[in-house]
């Protein structure tokens, strides 16, 4: 994916984005080298007393099975891990510098409560294909991050955009023929500009490309983001598990490879570990 396939103008307003924040670029950098250590990693955290209340949050929620027991920055690293704090510090320092006041639509909240569902349900289910966690949470909450530098380059667009497709059409469609990009396209090049590891850019590029549409199994971080949607669709809706896992199509449930009696149960813990983390 490169920014070739951005329209001129948007390149343009790409060039103007602010620069990422200094503590994000060390913490991009280290997603690719791993080369930030333990204490590094809780200096940045205590720098910002709302990281560290996310952090302690993610750490003590039920996905962890020690609620309530992590008391310190130290003890939340240590419990999460490296790669998941340096996601929860990219998603932090990407809401603090880029925040799209001019399009009083956009609901940013909204947003980043789907990009943490994503992401934790990626976290949890990454297992399933053989897949690293940390890099499925980095990879959901980064999956749509296109959607929020359409709103920073376009504004005066959005309100069409939103209202062609409440009315049934498809976004990426619809981006295009205003836009002549659309969010998933622009944000790979993102992504790529921002020198987020490849595979980060792979999945931000592929996740609209359907596993469910190939005759392959399921590998890639695409792969998962494609069947976390189907997961999630009636997870989101507010339904209960049983009625939750009888929306989820049963070829994404074969796909991770649950049997019918676990559907349910499954649902209940995402759903338990989603509403202790959603406001992260």
């Amino acid at each position: 994916m490169s920014t070739d396939c951005v329209p001129v103008e948007s390149r343009q307003r790409l060039a103007d984005l602010p620069p990422l924040p200094t503590s994000l670029s060390e913490v991009v950098q280290a997603l690719r080298t791993g080369d930030l250590s333990s204490e590094r990693c809780i200096e940045l955290i205590e720098r910002d007393p709302s990281m560290a209340v996310r952090c302690l949050r993610l750490a003590n929620s039920p996905f962890y099975g020690r609620p309530g027991k992590i008391g310190s920055i130290h003890g939340a690293v240590t419990m999460l891990g490296q790669r998941t704090v340096m996601s929860l510090l990219t998603a932090v320092s990407l809401r603090q510098a880029f925040r799209p006041e001019q399009c009083p639509g956009f609901q940013l909240d909204v947003y980043w409560r789907h990009a943490m569902a994503v992401a934790m349900t990626a976290s949890v289910l990454a297992p399933r294909l053989g897949l690293d966690p940390s890099e499925a949470f980095l990879a959901g909450l980064l999956h749509d991050i296109g959607e929020l530098m359409l709103v920073m380059l376009q504004p005066d667009a959005q309100e069409e955009i939103r209202q062609r497709v409440r009315s049934g059409e498809m976004a990426e469609v619809v981006e295009q023929e205003v836009l002549s990009i659309d969010h998933v396209a622009l944000g790979a090049s993102v992504a790529q500009q921002w020198h987020f590891p490849a595979n980060i850019v792979e999945a931000i590029a592929d996740h609209h490309r359907f596993w469910m549409h190939t005759d392959r199994p399921p590998t890639s971080l695409a792969d998962l983001l494609s069947l976390i949607h189907g997961v999630l669709t009636p997870v989101e809706m507010g339904l209960p598990p049983q009625e939750a896992a009888l929306l989820v199509p049963d070829v994404v449930w074969e796909a991770l490879r649950y049997a019918p009696e676990e559907r349910a149960e499954v649902l209940d813990r995402l759903i338990a570990n989603l509403a202790a983390i959603t406001q992260t």
